[in-house]
């Protein structure tokens, strides 16, 4: 189904085109019509959508580079829990008799 707004698209609406527009010649004319109307909405539908799709899979991988240094940071955290524990095991306690 397709949407549209009187006077949305009309060329006397705007001094200059965006550069988006293929065809600008066509709609900077008094014969703009509907369809030139529909088509450019569904143009800017479809940019909108494939703008939408490449920003969702970006998320997506900088959501798994996250998770990733998440997982590389508790592994460091567990290594130093270990090592501080080496330490402590291995300092004197002062404890030792002395002959």
């Amino acid at each position: 189904m397709s949407h549209y707004y009187p006077g949305l698209y009309e060329p006397s609406k705007f001094s200059q085109w965006p550069d988006y527009f293929p065809d600008q010649s066509r709609h900077k004319g008094p014969g703009a019509s509907k369809i030139d109307g529909d088509n450019v909405s569904r143009l800017l539908f479809e940019e909108k959508v494939q703008e939408s799709l490449s920003k969702d899979e970006t998320i997506k991988i900088l959501q798994a580079k996250i998770n990733r240094m998440e997982h590389l940071i508790h592994l460091k955290d567990v290594r130093i829990d270990d090592l501080q524990n080496r330490v402590e095991t291995m300092r004197p306690t002062g404890n030792l008799v002395r002959r």
